[in-house]
């Protein structure tokens, strides 16, 4: 079991920074929206679209890691959600703003499904609730470090 948690600890370390960063961003989107006195419920909307994102993204994005692979998809999937991050600055536009949070609910739906799978295939019969039990447990440890 030691042998196959280090194994997965690069995999590990990624899904602590993605959630701990993803959890930064909508807090800060959250609050920029407001600094620029949008409408609440036009910020509700914008923030929305992660979520509707993320739907699209647990249909979809299965079949763009069957065709690609796991690592070609992983590294899009990660591509995408930074270079859509570095987007938000550049202009504040409800409807730009809607259309990266759609994309990168897409994209970490992806990412979630690669590192699950990836989690999943290093399993065994012995071992395969105590590794889910890790992987549950070091994501949502990871949100509420943000919160504290």
């Amino acid at each position: 079991m030691r042998r196959t948690i280090t194994s997965l600890s690069s995999l590990i370390l990624s899904i602590i920074l993605l959630i701990v960063g993803n959890a930064y961003l909508m807090t800060l989107l959250g609050l920029r929206l407001s600094m620029e006195d949008f409408d609440p419920g036009i910020i509700g909307w914008i923030l929305a679209f992660y979520s509707i994102g993320f739907v699209a993204g647990t249909l979809y994005a299965g079949r763009i890691i069957e065709k690609v692979g796991h690592i070609r998809a992983f590294a899009v999937f990660a591509a995408v959600l930074a270079a859509s991050t570095l987007i938000y600055p550049m202009a504040i536009d409800t409807w730009l703003w809607g259309f990266l949070r759609a994309i990168g609910g897409f994209v970490m739906a992806g990412l979630m499904i690669v590192m699950e799978s990836w989690f999943s295939s290093k399993a065994d019969n012995r071992n395969r609730a105590s590794l889910f039990a890790i992987y549950q447990v070091i994501f949502f440890l990871s949100t509420p470090a943000v919160r504290c």
